[in-house]
């Protein structure tokens, strides 16, 4: 919370933020940027899912059955859906699925339907995931090496800001 209420201080605030599906930073970001849209990443949206599927011991079941493999699917196709519609397509998704479907769902989603919800974000031609971002942290992470000084850090980030407008933006 620290980090982020100094953010606010020195920065414009931002109209979204795009992050994994964390409760603890979700409600970081809403309690300090109270206008932010925040946006959930759909491919680690996906990622919970099958590991729900491992965890309930669907595995089997996911690779032989068709039908659950298909609500499986249907499932991770459901951020693809206006937001307006989620929840009557839920609906038909979980009435047509194999009763072993149900281990995997929740009724009420733990996260509210506009931060997983992708449907906006492709209109708009955004991101539906942070995978960008992660990659370049890894990249800036890799270069920086544990505990890199303030200087060799400032040093990074102007290298890497360099590189990724040389590359994203034509001048």
């Amino acid at each position: 919370m620290k980090l982020f209420k100094i953010l606010k201080e020195y920065l414009n605030p931002p109209d979204s933020f795009s992050c994994d599906f964390e409760k603890g930073l979700l409600n970081t970001i809403q309690l300090t940027f109270e206008k932010c849209k925040v946006l959930g990443c759909w491919f680690h949206l996906s990622q919970n899912l099958w590991k729900h599927v491992q965890s309930y011991g669907l595995v089997e079941k996911y690779s032989s059955d068709k039908e659950f493999y298909k609500a499986s699917q249907r499932l991770k196709a459901l951020p693809f859906v206006p937001c307006d519609d989620v929840v009557d397509a839920f609906k038909i998704i979980k009435c047509n699925s194999p009763v072993e479907f149900n281990l995997i769902v929740r009724e009420d989603p733990m996260f509210a339907i506009e931060t997983w919800n992708v449907y906006e974000r492709i209109e708009k031609v955004l991101p539906r995931t942070n995978n960008n971002l992660e990659a370049w942290h890894k990249v800036f992470g890799n270069d920086c090496k544990k505990h890199p000084t303030l200087q060799k850090l400032i040093n990074q980030k102007i290298i890497k800001t360099e590189l990724f407008e040389k590359f994203f933006f034509k001048k």
